[in-house]
């Protein structure tokens, strides 16, 4: 009589392919599990990235904007500083002025 410790190894080795399988199937899953979860909290993460970037955008706009009244603001300074540099020299427009009249005459 042969109780269950008489086993052979080749008896087991069906429950030990059945388990091994089991197992890895299981780590299958776990892995396309943590994959899920990588990803919807990388998406998560960009969505709160791009609503951050569409709320600042209109500030950067505005910003850039500003800038390019800047530029105009230094042209305008530059000219009234070329213009205003000698209060006794006529810009050459008001010479122009001062020359047609004098044709009329």
């Amino acid at each position: 009589l042969c109780l269950p410790v008489c086993l052979g190894r080749g008896d087991l080795q069906p429950q030990l392919d059945s388990a091994m399988q089991d197992v890895s199937d299981k780590y299958l899953l776990l892995e396309e599990t943590e994959k899920q979860a990588v990803r919807r909290a990388l998406v998560e993460e960009r969505s709160r990235f791009c609503v951050f970037v569409s709320m600042l955008r209109p500030v950067v706009d505005e910003e850039m904007s500003m800038l390019g009244e800047i530029t105009h603001l230094q042209t305008l300074t530059d000219d009234l500083k070329t213009l205003t540099m000698d209060p006794h020299k006529l810009p050459a427009s008001s010479e122009q002025v001062l020359l047609f009249d004098a044709r009329r005459i």
